[in-house]
């Protein structure tokens, strides 16, 4: 795959699983990771074996990123892909709840949209307006107290 696909793939699955938390906020809940990469494409029963098996890579990949990035928090992880105990820390609870300033709607409201195929936006577009959001709110913060840039 191009690093276009597997950023595309990545956006897509970070996007469900992100939401899957914020639908269950604020219980813990066990993800199945092979499933989740799958769910997040809902022609996946189009799939070859080889194309599921390649999405399936990338749910422990991506939940493995969103918790060493501090936007979920795990209990614990199996062998077998799947994640125990994970509920959005503050800053993923942050993050799908932003209004972004151009007047849109939450983060959480635009990925809404993208599942349920209403929306004009892809996955990428709406993780890319939330990451550079929090990375244009955090620099300035930092530069409003006198920091250094980050």
């Amino acid at each position: 795959m191009s690093d276009s696909t597997n950023f595309q793939i990545f956006n897509r699955v970070a996007l469900f699983a992100l939401m899957e938390l914020f639908d269950n906020f604020p219980k813990q809940i066990e993800l199945d990771a092979n499933t989740l990469a799958l769910n997040a494409f809902p022609e996946k029963d189009k799939t070859s074996v080889e194309e599921a098996w390649d999405l399936m890579s990338f749910g422990v990949e991506t939940l493995s990123w969103l918790e060493s990035e501090g936007f979920v928090s795990v209990k614990q992880r199996t062998l077998g892909g799947h994640f125990i105990g994970v509920r959005l820390t503050l800053k993923g609870l942050t993050l799908l709840g932003y209004e972004l300033p151009n007047g849109k709607s939450s983060i959480a409201e635009q990925a809404r949209e993208v599942f349920s195929g209403a929306g004009k936006q892809t996955a990428t577009e709406v993780l890319k307006s939330a990451f550079q959001y929090v990375l244009f709110s955090a620099t300035t913060a930092v530069m409003e107290k006198g920091g250094a840039p980050l």
